[in-house]
């Protein structure tokens, strides 16, 4: 004996086709989960709901003995007809496509991976951050360490920041600008820095020694920073670079 649909169809003569010599009446289906390839016992026009998601589907058809179910209409929880900017307004799809590219002009792509359905947006300007501590007024302590890769030049732009809270203390903020190209072996800095970050004794005493310095370690980039003596200073640098191949 052949099973028949798990749930009762829903009024028979709303759906009813009439075919050559018979009379075919589609189910409405009514089931906690989508159909899948294997729910084959329906005639085609078939309704099935997922009770759960509230979505509907409409079987379009057997092909090599396996139903082809199809979404219809909307959702009732709603779907994504368009997509908004900062400006341009609202933009639909085209041909059910909507476009998301980047500015080459201004450094951005965007990657698609269709096996993954992700979309990855890169910058040619990369985020970067460090922080450090200071005890003493002599020892120049490492904040960041950005890699060069070979055949590169690279430019960072950022600020740095210190601060204590000993007695006295304060904070001083600096423009920082590093830059180094690698043609081969090893990494070679462009220009020299080492610029007193304070001047006036605003993370320390007056003629404060806390200072930043610039340089090359191998392949890297090198950000450094000296505090003073007693004080115990807290620091962060944040910024972006970028790399241009030679």
């Amino acid at each position: 004996m052949t099973s028949g649909p798990i749930q009762p169809y829903l009024s028979p003569s709303g759906f009813s086709t009439k075919t050559t010599g018979a009379t075919v009446v589609p189910y409405a289906v009514r089931l906690p989960r989508d159909p899948t390839v294997d729910d084959r016992e329906y005639p085609v026009g078939s309704i099935w709901a997922n009770t759960v998601t509230n979505s509907i589907f409409g079987l379009g058809g057997i092909v090599s003995g396996q139903a082809r179910w199809a979404p219809l209409g909307d959702h009732p929880l709603g779907d994504v007809r368009e997509l908004t900017g900062d400006t341009g307004g609202a933009i639909p799809p085209t041909a059910h496509n909507i476009n998301i590219v980047g500015g080459l002009s201004s450094g951005i792509t965007v990657d698609g991976n269709a096996g993954t359905s992700t979309l990855v947006i890169n910058s040619a300007s990369i985020y970067v951050e460090g922080t450090a501590t200071t005890t003493d007024g002599a020892t120049f302590v490492d904040i960041l360490t950005i890699p060069v890769s070979d055949n590169n030049t690279l430019v960072f732009d950022g600020r740095l920041a210190g601060w204590t809270g000993d007695a006295g203390g304060g904070g001083a903020t600096q423009l920082v600008k590093m830059g180094a190209y690698r043609a081969g072996a090893g990494a070679i800095q462009v220009g020299a820095e080492d610029v007193t970050l304070d001047k006036q004794g605003s993370v320390g005493p007056e003629n404060s020694t806390a200072s930043s310095q610039v340089g090359v370690s191998i392949n890297d980039v090198v950000l450094r920073v000296r505090g003073v003596a007693g004080a115990t200073i807290n620091w962060k640098v944040q910024g972006f670079y970028t790399t241009v191949g030679i």
